[in-house]
């Protein structure tokens, strides 16, 4: 059977003085609903940053005043592990072997680095195990190539609620300068088949004239 994937079971918001904020998923599909303002995205955003993005957004909201650590705890190849991450400080960022209540300096397995491209970071770590292979896909139409990490992946299956919105591309960029990337990204998604044979070329600055 195929375990390379994850299983999100629980996300745990600890603050000095403040009640555990925790959510727990179901086994199968879970839906978090609630009125405007009741925390739904900043719950997305807390997952995209404990999965590797390097800022948190909507961090200053109202109900996350006073917390400073977060949980997130996931099975994955027939292991629960568990992600801690800093509100405060997106530096410590820290993986264990354990559940989130088991969570100790036995338990560690790495401490990450918030930079997507570390050999340390969280995409690093988990990229090969995934069965995902290595793969550099083109920048732009000189052929400059870039290194594929699991923030690519994330970004087309993340969707939150403004992107669910618009009329426009899911798959493509807003800015039409990554509009290369976002299309040997996607390319690479569903073929497996990256751009590394692409030679980097150097713009020709004269004019041409025919």
């Amino acid at each position: 059977m195929n375990d390379n994937f994850f299983t999100f079971r629980k996300i745990k918001v600890t603050g000095f003085n403040k009640l555990d904020a925790i959510i727990e998923f179901g086994s199968k599909l879970t839906i978090l609903y609630g009125g405007s303002d009741s925390g739904k995205t900043y719950i997305y955003y807390l997952i995209r940053y404990l999965l590797g993005s390097e800022k948190l957004k909507n961090k200053d909201i109202d109900h996350a005043q006073g917390y400073d650590l977060a949980y997130l705890e996931f099975n994955f190849q027939g292991r629960v592990m568990t992600i801690e991450r800093s509100l405060q400080d997106s530096a410590h960022y820290r993986l264990y072997d354990s559940s989130i209540e088991n969570v100790s300096e036995a338990n560690l397995l790495m401490v990450f680095s918030k930079s997507a491209s570390s050999k340390k970071s969280f995409s690093s770590y988990f990229y090969g195990r995934l069965n995902f292979k290595e793969a550099k896909v083109r920048t732009n139409l000189s052929n400059t190539l870039h290194k594929f990490n699991l923030n690519n992946v994330f970004e087309f299956f993340c969707i939150d609620e403004l992107r669910v919105l618009t009329e426009k591309s899911l798959i493509l960029s807003d800015i039409p300068s990554e509009e290369t990337k976002r299309k040997s990204e996607f390319k690479f998604l569903l073929t497996q088949r990256d751009d590394t044979n692409s030679l980097a070329e150097k713009p020709n600055k004269k004019a041409r004239y025919f």
